[in-house]
């Protein structure tokens, strides 16, 4: 935040929203760009900002531009969440065109610590009182659930405010492989958008996978084996449900050690100067970090996760707006097989409708029940011409180990 404070044009507001169970507070960072800004303030919430003292004044100001809304370790445990969040902050902090676009176009609020007690004591999913607190957005007790009750208070003002565009919650994922993201079971366009946003971002990354999002209604209302809680209760359902089916609520995940594969990414075109920019290391397949793992038979297994690859996966999906808001001075989307947000748009919605038709022909293999066929038509939608290898390969490796643990 000190490199914040030290551009000039960076409007940046701290601030308290509530105590934990244990007096530990959990903050919300405000930062943007200091343009369209309005004199009217944020107004207070009863119950909440326990260091404003009642001073309206304390709340930072209402601005001209949609909110992207960041949560973090409600499971204390998961320290890859933290560093794709790094990764967030740190490509935002560069005087870039592309940073400086993201700020000039988007409110940013950020809370880094939804359970400060777990990560105080050291805990891996609960707080001080066992409770998984990602299954307590429904509801949540102000005493008994603060954090929860304050970070939805705050979160569902913005969407009174018509600011509210995107929520993610950060995690990290102990058995599913890969970074990806989680998303809601909506219809129409919404599906579209929902789906739209992880696709860009696994077309800016080598470390993002895909074919491991999942949208599908199961995973919406799964319970959890030791207490019986169900997925309803965590902050992608139930942010959705109560800010009017808002369709991009996500929680991204990263497993802790590695994934199944690296994508083939584009290279990514200056669109001011027609030139191709350079990789970095971390997005070059070539770099000795991915060539030595994989050794002489140019195989693309993934290699074992390392902190810049959780920033690369911040930093993907920071540039996965610029490309989903159509404003990316530098995208991939000109010399990938898309070349434009309109190519993604119709090379994978319109086929989902076909391919579920077609897989009920006896020709081929079914999949194991509906609700995993519209999940392959979700994370796949390959190309009719590919339909019977894809069906195939879900069954064989995909659908016996669908699961999470978020």
């Amino acid at each position: 935040m000190t490199k914040f404070r030290r551009q000039p044009d960076i409007y940046i507001h701290r601030e308290v929203i509530t105590y934990s169970r244990e007096k530990r507070p959990m903050e919300m960072i405000t930062f943007t760009k200091d343009t369209k800004r309005k004199e009217e303030r944020e107004a207070l919430i009863d119950g909440l900002f326990p260091e404003a003292n009642g001073d309206p004044e304390s709340r930072p100001h209402i601005f001209d531009k949609k909110t992207i809304f960041l949560s973090c370790r409600v499971h204390p445990g998961e320290t890859p969440a933290s560093y794709v969040l790094d990764g967030i902050m740190k490509f935002l902090l560069k005087q870039t065109e592309q940073a400086k676009t993201l700020l000039e176009k988007f409110v940013f609020k950020v809370v880094p610590q939804l359970n400060p007690d777990g990560v105080y004591r050291g805990y891996w999913r609960l707080d001080t009182m066992a409770q998984n607190l990602n299954r307590f957005y429904t509801n949540p007790h102000p005493e008994h659930q603060p954090t929860i009750f304050g970070v939805k208070k705050v979160i569902v003002q913005q969407y009174q405010y018509k600011k509210l565009d995107v929520y993610v919650d950060l995690h990290a994922h102990a058995s599913k492989r890969g970074c990806f993201m989680f998303g809601n079971n909506l219809k129409g366009e919404d599906m579209l958008k929902n789906m739209l946003l992880p696709r860009l971002v696994s077309l800016n990354s080598l470390n993002f996978d895909w074919m491991e999002c999942a949208f599908s209604e199961g995973m919406m209302k799964v319970k959890d084996k030791k207490d019986g809680l169900t997925r309803e209760g965590c902050g992608r359902v139930s942010i959705m449900q109560a800010c009017g089916g808002l369709p991009n609520c996500y929680t991204l995940e990263c497993n802790y050690a590695s994934g199944r594969c690296i994508n083939h990414i584009s290279q990514k075109l200056n669109a001011e100067t027609g030139q191709v920019e350079p990789e970095i290391a971390i997005t070059d397949a070539k770099n000795r970090y991915y060539t030595e793992y994989n050794g002489k038979e140019n195989k693309r297994n993934a290699p074992p996760y390392t902190i810049e690859v959780f920033e690369d996966v911040g930093r993907a999906f920071c540039i996965g707006l610029l490309d989903f808001y159509e404003c990316n001075p530098v995208t991939r989307l000109t010399m990938s097989v898309y070349k434009n947000l309109e190519g993604v748009k119709t090379t994978y919605w319109p086929r989902t409708r076909f391919l579920y038709q077609k897989r009920r022909s006896p020709s081929h293999k079914p999949l194991r029940s509906k609700a995993r066929l519209v999940e392959a038509e979700i994370i796949g939608f390959l190309s009719v011409a590919r339909t019977v290898q894809f069906t195939s390969r879900y069954n064989k490796w995909v659908a016996p180990t669908f699961r999470s643990n978020v």
